[in-house]
């Protein structure tokens, strides 16, 4: 599969719902670094495992801008 994405960074919210971890794979499958939020912890330690050096988990309610504000993708640079 071509690297479309690579040295770019996707943000899934609501990750841990059902098309969370779909859009996920197809996003590292395309070379992209991903950010995953999501309210259940255990499902997006699932995600990370995928690909540990290129997920990056934030842990929350998109509803709140606390956890909208953390979603910053610096870290994984």
């Amino acid at each position: 599969m071509p690297q479309r994405l690579l040295n770019k960074i996707a943000v899934v919210t609501g990750a841990t719902g059902e098309l969370g971890p779909v859009f996920v794979q197809r996003f590292l499958a395309e070379g992209a670094k991903v950010v995953v939020s999501g309210r259940k912890r255990p499902r997006l330690d699932v995600l990370v495992v995928l690909e540990p050096s290129r997920v990056l988990v934030e842990e929350g309610e998109v509803t709140t801008f606390s956890v909208i504000d953390s979603l910053s993708p610096a870290p994984l640079s």
